[in-house]
């Protein structure tokens, strides 16, 4: 015997199912049903944002990999300077040190403000398509009858 909240119309089990299938019993993450309704993100009117935030971390992350490169070798550097009591070398050391640790927290803060952004972005783009599917055909409504 079913519960009434175990029933359900064919409406709300097909919207129900764009994001979790039942096998055996058990629920399942289909992969396939998630990527088909975001990429509409990446594909849609505003792809150009989607596009423009997603290379800027892509080369951000990038450029995050080769400052950390950079502070690896600085660190040779500087303590070879500091082992070879070059004091003209070791002031040249920590200036450059300066220069990568500022293009560091530059490159990150970016970083940070682009991964917030497409999270907005993406965000105004799932709410504004849920809602339209959640409108469409008066589905509201026939489920306020349901219940």
């Amino acid at each position: 015997m079913t519960t009434p909240s175990e029933q359900t119309s064919p409406d709300t089990a097909k919207t129900s199912a764009l994001f979790i299938e039942e096998t055996d019993g058990e629920r399942g993450f289909t992969h396939r049903e998630f990527w088909r309704k975001s990429g509409g993100f990446w594909s849609g009117e505003r792809r150009r944002v989607a596009w423009f935030f997603t290379v800027a971390i892509a080369l951000l992350i990038l450029a995050n990999i080769g400052i950390q490169y950079g502070i690896n070798r600085w660190n040779k550097y500087f303590f070879d300077a500091l082992e070879a009591k070059d004091t003209a070398t070791a002031k040249t050391a920590v200036m450059l040190f300066l220069a990568l640790a500022a293009t560091a927290i530059v490159a990150m803060v970016t970083q940070v403000y682009c991964r917030m952004s497409i999270q907005a972005n993406w965000r105004r783009w799932m709410t504004s398509m849920l809602m339209g599917e959640w409108l469409e055909g008066r589905r509201f409504y026939q489920l306020s009858i349901a219940g």
